[in-house]
């Protein structure tokens, strides 16, 4: 065969091949290998727009939603006559479970730190007395109270958008929904949050006195916050507020006593009373 015959076979050949690539690429997907239908697209590149722009939805929405609750919480703080008026006429916000679980995890981590410190203080007291070989007393659970912390501060703030909704239909004669009442509710996480983060920071720093102190004035400052913001309600009857409110922080003084003593102060009174001194000396 010369050499003008084997040239020709060779580029018959390679345009065989260059067709039959060429037939694979029109007729499967070069991404997923499924067969094509008449030249149309792949349908696993019309899946991945879909996800892709709703994925790009949902993150849209979260920081929508962050934003809203973040400007929503400094214009009640800024300005309560507007604010407080703006979040209990929306009947829909979630904020107020919002605020109602930050207040919860705040407090939660509250009694932690305060523990932690009472922890480490008797536990030096007991090294200085006895020395290291001491060192094994029972001590309590600094978890366990993180999670009576948030435990109590939900069953209060429920029991408190629950009283809320009931009293002001039934004294008031508002036209209240469930998160309208815990946007109310949700007030007084506001003010007891403020509390809640600068006792924190109290602790770390050693100011014990001004961390109990500072939970006083800002569980004061939440039922102020809830006052302005029943008063801001539209619609009822202002004069029956007072008797909502005074049934209202009864109730809650009562439960929030009976939950702290039997949670908190229960696990303190079982684990030795050298904790005790640590209090007296705060106090």
């Amino acid at each position: 065969m010369g050499d003008r015959q084997r040239f020709i076979l060779l580029l018959l050949d390679a345009m065989m091949r260059e067709e039959k690539e060429n037939i694979f690429m029109a007729k499967f997907c070069t991404k997923c290998g499924r067969r094509l239908i008449d030249g149309q697209p792949c349908s696993c590149t019309q899946t991945q727009q879909p996800v892709h722009d709703m994925q790009e939805s949902v993150q849209k929405e979260v920081k929508d939603k962050a934003k809203n609750f973040c400007t929503q919480a400094l214009e009640m703080i800024k300005h309560p006559s507007t604010g407080f008026v703006e979040a209990v006429s929306d009947k829909d916000s979630k904020n107020g479970l919002i605020l109602m679980g930050i207040e919860a995890v705040l407090t939660g981590l509250y009694l932690y730190v305060l523990l932690q410190k009472i922890v480490s203080a008797t536990m030096s007291g007991i090294n200085s007395v006895f020395g290291t070989s001491r060192t094994a007393a029972q001590t309590p659970s600094l978890g366990g109270f993180f999670g009576y912390g948030i435990i109590i501060a939900i069953i209060v703030s429920l029991v408190i958008a629950t009283l809320v909704m009931g009293l002001m239909k039934a004294m008031a004669e508002a036209d209240i929904n469930w998160f309208q009442s815990c946007q109310i509710a949700g007030m007084r996480s506001l003010g007891l949050s403020l509390g809640w983060i600068l006792g924190i920071l109290g602790l770390f720093l050693g100011m014990y006195q001004f961390a109990i102190l500072i939970i006083v004035v800002g569980g004061v400052l939440g039922m102020i916050y809830m006052i302005v913001a029943m008063m801001s309600y539209p619609n009822t009857k202002k004069d029956m507020i007072a008797y909502v409110v005074l049934i209202t922080i009864l109730v809650a003084t009562f439960i929030s006593y009976f939950v702290l003593k039997e949670f908190v102060l229960s696990s303190l009174i079982n684990n030795g009373g050298s904790t005790t001194n640590f209090l007296n000396n705060i106090l």
